[in-house]
């Protein structure tokens, strides 16, 4: 008879406790910081072709930018604003090391993903399969607020412990944060 092996703790992985509070609503943005975010965007993708605004806010006001495949930058690029709008918990020195305490999430999904043509609309992304890619991404922007920790390059986020698939049509289990890329 087989016995259940003993998980080994690692203190370089953190486990958070599910949240046992109510929504907390966030402080309100600042426009000028906003707008710099967007030229920021704007300077690097071009012009923004879609803006999902959020309408129920936790912690920190979750919007995400989209720009559309184009033939120099061939797959969808979409961008949360909103997650830097509250700072970090960084560790002890972690800032002395060049750690920012505010930042965003970015994602590339293929040319084929299905996207919604409207904002104002939600279908292909009533199906999970679809839309876990944004609900991951939104989820993980509330992470670091949610349970005063920070997220930066290199860490990996399991969806679960033990991680379980992202969605029913895919084998990956979690994240990996990496600088962007550009081709």
């Amino acid at each position: 008879m087989l016995g259940r092996r003993k998980r080994r703790e690692n203190p370089q992985i953190l486990r958070h406790e599910p949240r046992r509070r109510a929504l907390e609503a966030p402080e309100a943005a600042d426009p000028a910081v906003r707008e710099a975010i967007e030229a920021h965007l704007e300077g690097h993708l071009g012009p923004c072709d879609a803006v999902w605004h959020e309408l129920v806010s936790d912690l920190v006001h979750l919007d995400v930018f989209m720009w559309a495949p184009t033939e120099a930058r061939p797959v969808y690029t979409f961008v949360t604003v909103g997650m830097s709008d509250r700072p970090m918990t960084l560790p002890p020195g972690a800032e002395d090391a060049g750690v920012a305490r505010r930042a965003e999430l970015l994602i590339c999904l293929p040319a084929d993903w299905p996207v919604p043509a409207d904002p104002a609309t939600i279908a292909p992304w009533d199906d999970p399969d679809a839309y876990f890619p944004i609900r991951w991404l939104k989820q993980l922007a509330r992470l670091p607020h949610e349970h005063d920790t920070w997220l930066g390059f290199g860490h990996s986020i399991p969806t679960a412990d033990p991680p379980e698939p992202l969605a029913a049509t895919t084998a990956l289990c979690g994240w990996v944060l990496l600088p962007p890329v550009r081709p």
